[in-house]
Order: structure tokens, then sequence, then C-alpha cells
């Protein structure tokens, strides 16, 4: 019978077979060390080694002391399955691309030896270390990132421990982001701005709009700035910026560059919007008593927009309204007193 923990020494082994009420010398090795014990069997003919701890179980020898016959097991292994018990306490590498990071785990044996298994960047690794005096392990020269699935063996037992991921991070760089919007919307002198940086130190900065996956490498300049130029109008989103000389990265939010068409003396109109993080909303003059409606593809209308009520969140009836173009028809009086209608269509882009 296995012991109820890997480090509790309540193991019991029974060999039976045995010449009733005599005596046996049972020998074994573990752990390197040899063990004899002298031991008087049952009526029933049988022994039992109790208060075995886990461990691999050598070169077992069972001689009886009445008639000189003897019997031996090569080797019987005695585990306790997945007990093994860890703390685990981390240092962070001094910077985004120094390899001095530190993961020590604690609360082993002393002098014996394990395997850590462990991913960094979807990578597999091994090693197998020798516990100090403490009962410590510890793993050196790591770099910033998560290592997970985090297994460690102790081989001499077979006892296995599943430990919880370790985060290494290096978190003094940071970046503020402002932008201006193009002066029209086919206009492409938009521009995104990203301070707060080291100056003289080129970044990468990489990002997605409309559909395309982008990335552009710039200096910063005496501002502790660098801006991206020449945008039109949409929404910017997975914004990273990669400091090249340290490889640390910051993720900064989406932002939209947006404009407004002049479709009339009465109102301006925005051509897209991305719900999760805008609204579809006109300019409108208060003065002017204009109906907007918006429809979908099929003709069915989902809002009506008025001076009072100047955007749509692209629902209907609560429920959120596809990735698609949308119609809409502005009816308003213009400076003569005479009703003019304009149509035209716009963007949702989820």
């Amino acid at each position: 019978m296995s012991p109820t923990n890997c480090n509790v020494s309540d193991g019991v082994l029974l060999i039976s077979g045995l010449l009733p009420n005599s005596d046996y010398d049972i020998e074994y090795i573990l752990n390197g060390v040899l063990v004899s014990d002298l031991i008087f069997s049952d009526v029933s003919g049988q022994i039992i080694l109790s208060d075995l701890a886990i461990g691999s179980y050598q070169d077992i020898v069972v001689f009886s002391l009445s008639d000189g016959c003897f019997d031996s097991e090569v080797e019987l292994i005695i585990s306790a399955g997945s007990n093994l018990t860890t703390t685990i306490v981390s240092v962070n590498p001094n910077g985004c691309n120094v390899s001095d990071g530190i993961i020590t785990i604690a609360g082993l044996t002393d002098a014996f030896i394990y395997t850590i298994v462990y991913d960094i960047n979807g990578i597999q690794n091994s090693v197998i270390l020798t516990a100090n005096h403490f009962g410590e392990i510890t793993l050196t020269a790591l770099v910033v990132g998560t290592y997970d699935n985090i297994i460690i063996t102790e081989i001499n037992t077979g006892c296995v421990v599943n430990v919880n991921p370790v985060v290494l991070s290096f978190s003094n760089f940071t970046a503020t982001i402002a932008s201006t919007n193009p002066t029209g919307c086919y206009a492409s002198d938009g521009t995104i701005t990203l301070s707060e940086l080291t100056n003289t130190l080129t970044y990468t900065v990489v990002y997605d709009a409309n559909e395309t996956h982008e990335s552009v490498t710039l200096t910063v300049n005496s501002f502790g700035e660098i801006t991206l130029n020449t945008l039109s109008t949409w929404s910017y989103v997975s914004i990273v910026i990669t400091e090249d000389s340290t490889a640390c990265a910051f993720n900064l939010a989406p932002i939209d560059l947006i404009c407004f068409n002049d479709v009339s003396t009465c109102v301006k109109i925005k051509n897209f919007f991305i719900p999760n993080n805008d609204v579809w909303m006109i300019e409108g003059d208060l003065n002017c008593n204009f109906v907007l409606c918006i429809y979908d593809r099929y003709g069915k209308l989902l809002k009506i927009l008025m001076p009072n009520s100047l955007y749509w969140d692209g629902t209907f009836n609560g429920f959120n309204m596809p990735t698609n173009d949308y119609w809409y028809t502005i009816e308003y009086r213009d400076d003569n007193g005479m009703l003019q209608q304009i149509k035209s269509h716009f963007t949702l882009k989820r």
C-alpha cells in the first residue's frame, strides 16, 4: 500500500507465502542505502513492512534464517502520485531583453533530484536539478514572459506537482496616445502621436486599420514623440508599440479618426463607425428642422434621428446590427423654405 502523501512514511509492503512463525532477514536498497530488518512471520506466513516512505526499493532479498532459503525481487517502486507541495518565488528581469530573471522553487527535499518542465513563448523547456540544503531549486537567466505548464517531478519518488503560471515582467515602459482627424472624409492627413517615449530611441508600431495590418519603425524626436502621418478616416486597433533596443512592448487603446460629410447646409454625416468604441452621430444645426431615417440593406427602418436625438448606437430592439452598409434619408427645409431630401449610406463595422 502506497503512502498517503509524498512526505509521509506510512506505506506498507506485504510479503506472503513464507513459513509461519519463522525468522526472516529482509534486505533492500533505498536511495542508495542498504537496509536490513530481522522480522518474525505471522501464523499465516506473512511479513508486513510498515512505515515506509515513497521511493524505489531495489535488490529486495527475503532470507529465511530457519532453513537458509531466500528469494529476491529486483525492484519495487512505492509512490504517492501527485502530492508534492512547493512554493514559488520570482524576481523580474532588469529589462525587457535582459536574461537575469529568477524563479525559485522551495519546499523540496534536500539533495533530491528534480525534473522541471515549463513552457515559455510557446517553447517547452526541461531541466534536471538537485535541491540545495535549503530544499530549493533556482531557475536563472530567465527573460520576460509567462512561464506556464510548469511540472515538477521528484525523480527519487515519482511525486509530481503542477505549478500555477509565473509571470516575469518589466513594466517601466509606457506611452500615451493622441490624434488629429483628417480635414475631410477623403483626405489622408490625419495623425496619431505617441508620447512619453525615450528620446532618440527607435520604436516599431504595429496596428490594424481597414482590414489591413500595418507596421512602421520610427525614431523618437527631442520631445519624446513619434507621429504616424498620412492617416485616413478609420478605426485604428490592436496598436502595439515596441522599443527596439529592449524588446519592451506596450499595448495602446483603439483610436478612431473620424470625419463628417457636409451632405447639406443642415447636417454633417459620419462615413463609418465601430459601435464597440463609438456611436454613429451627426452634427446638426439645432435651428434646422430635419428628420433622418436609417435603414438596413432591405429597407427596414432602424432609427429616426432629429435635432434632439443626434446619434445611433448600432442596435435595433436591443440587438447588435451586423457589419454592413446602412442607408439613410434626410429631409429638411432649406433657407428658402423648400423641402429637400438627401439619400446616401455609411459603414458599420464590428
